[in-house]
């Protein structure tokens, strides 16, 4: 899947989505009062539609912070199934939470285009975090970098990846602590991305194309 490289300025509506795609049902904002899990699923199935557009419905269910931070195509992963949400409950008095997304992942996606896929079942987890805002409504705050979509909608024409690679069985490479924020000790979102990773995964290889004939 080969995003276009100018898509972060168009998700915040300074763009078309390029032309006519498959139909896709079109996402909504958030509801007023939504709760932490409806936030997640609404932000979930708004990243397949921003994937053949901008990403302006996906990014209102962030907070500002998080929507300045959020770099959606720095790699994708496409999950079997919608994912099983977990709630942190206990903490939800307080005005913050953790929503657990949970699935098996059939492939990922870097930010070369170069599709990898994954060896049957392996599972990922993927935590966000969600706060209240100052209108009493939950939007999350932290986020990781990148697309978590399912395989129905990346199936779709244009989302098909421009390259493959074969199932990964190696380890994987995480980006050093050099990239963390300085004085802050924080790893940067794609570290944390990568470290949540199924053990066991590796870096795409790109298979040569075959020469058109002459």
């Amino acid at each position: 899947m080969r995003l276009d490289p100018h898509v972060r300025a168009r998700r915040r509506g300074r763009g078309d989505a390029g032309g006519p795609g498959p139909a896709v049902r079109q996402r909504r904002s958030p509801r007023r009062d939504a709760s932490p899990d409806q936030i997640v699923r609404g932000f979930l199935a708004a990243q397949a539609q921003g994937a053949r557009g901008s990403f302006d419905v996906a990014s209102e269910f962030l907070t500002r912070d998080a929507q300045d931070d959020w770099s959606p195509v720095s790699q994708v992963a496409i999950l079997e199934d919608v994912p099983q949400l977990d709630v942190d409950e206990a903490a939800i008095e307080g005005g913050t939470t953790t929503v657990r997304a949970t699935a098996d992942v059939v492939g990922t996606v870097d930010e070369r285009g170069v599709y990898t896929e994954q060896a049957p079942g392996r599972t990922t987890e993927v935590s966000y975090g969600l706060v209240r805002d100052a209108d009493d409504q939950w939007r999350i705050d932290v986020v990781d970098d990148g697309l978590t979509i399912t395989a129905t909608n990346f199936a779709a024409p244009s989302s098909r990846p421009t390259s493959t690679s074969r199932p990964s069985t190696g380890p994987t490479s995480c980006p050093t602590p050099a990239g963390s924020r300085a004085g802050t000790g924080r790893r940067s979102r794609s570290a944390r991305r990568c470290a949540a990773r199924p053990t066991g995964s590796q870096g795409p290889s790109r298979r040569s194309r075959p020469r058109a004939p002459r």
